[in-house]
């Protein structure tokens, strides 16, 4: 695994915009030019699958280009873990490569409604962009849900795809579930040990 930026809790997600609550921070992006590209090559090469951390739309934008510069393919099952604000562009883009959302909607859940930690720190109108989960699956990108130990357990993460403020934050149960279990094991190329029962 590796990180492209940090957290919207410490205003350190990399993104295109002002934060709201702090108008001179962007975020930051931890790798120089080159070198995110490069790792993402060189584990490639080693046959190691990618993860890497992207919560900024800054930082997402910069996976992509990384995957697509390192020749990533549906096959490899990379994944961007998080991926909470990403442009529909960007979103196109890694669907067109088979990138996994590994994503959390428990996030949703905690921070992401009326008066809470992505609004205060984004505004609504940016924090209602978060966490798309239908919006990715309709652009095709494989989704698997997590927790992140926020809590850990999938039932609250369910819960929270189910009543996300936004109608593309939501998903159906069915969707939920998948997510949760085949979803998450395809994502780890575990699907022929775990997340389904046959």
């Amino acid at each position: 695994k590796l990180y492209s930026d940090g957290s919207f809790g410490s205003r350190t997600a990399a993104i295109t915009f002002p934060y709201k609550d702090a108008p001179d921070a962007r975020g930051q992006l931890m790798h120089a030019e080159g070198r995110l590209e490069a790792q993402v090559k060189r584990a490639r090469e080693a046959g190691l699958q990618v993860a890497v951390h992207a919560i900024g739309d800054r930082a997402a934008r910069r996976v992509v280009d990384a995957f697509e510069l390192a020749g990533v393919l549906p096959s490899d099952r990379a994944r961007i873990e998080h991926l909470e604000l990403v442009s529909d562009d960007d979103v196109r883009r890694a669907a067109t490569l088979g990138v996994v959302a590994s994503v959390q909607p428990n996030f949703t859940g905690e921070w992401g409604h009326p008066g809470g930690m992505y609004e205060q720190r984004l505004g609504w109108e940016k924090a209602r962009r978060l966490n798309r989960f239908a919006s990715y699956q309709a652009a095709g990108l494989p989704i698997a849900f997590g927790s992140d130990d926020m809590p850990l357990g999938p039932l609250n993460g369910i819960g929270c795809a189910l009543a996300a403020p936004e109608k593309e934050q939501r998903t159906s149960i069915d969707d939920a579930l998948r997510a949760y279990t085949s979803g998450a094991a395809w994502a780890g190329f575990a699907e022929d040990e775990v997340g389904t029962l046959r």
